[in-house]
């Protein structure tokens, strides 16, 4: 399974030091929809970023994982090491 995580550009450094925070929430949410993270994150960023994320290497770095919906998942801290930079979009 492939998580994706849509996010602002210009998060994208923080990210990629430090991980993915769950940044004033319970959890940080993704999804295996890549269609549904573009219509979320692109509506409200002028450039986004596009995040794969590796549960398998996650879990391994004691990440949880809590299904919610049918392709929404929530989870803890994501380390850095469990993401994948995979594209930068503007309008």
């Amino acid at each position: 399974m492939t998580l994706y995580h849509g996010t602002s550009a210009a998060a994208l450094l923080s990210i990629a030091n430090v991980g993915l925070l769950p940044m004033g929430r319970r959890f940080v949410q993704r999804s295996t929809d890549l269609a549904y993270v573009n219509s979320i994150v692109k509506p409200h960023e002028s450039q986004a970023g596009l995040i794969r994320i590796y549960p398998t290497i996650a879990i391994e770095h004691g990440v949880q994982f809590f299904n919610t919906q049918t392709h929404v998942w929530e989870s803890t801290l994501i380390p850095a090491a469990c993401c994948e930079f995979v594209a930068v979009t503007g309008k």
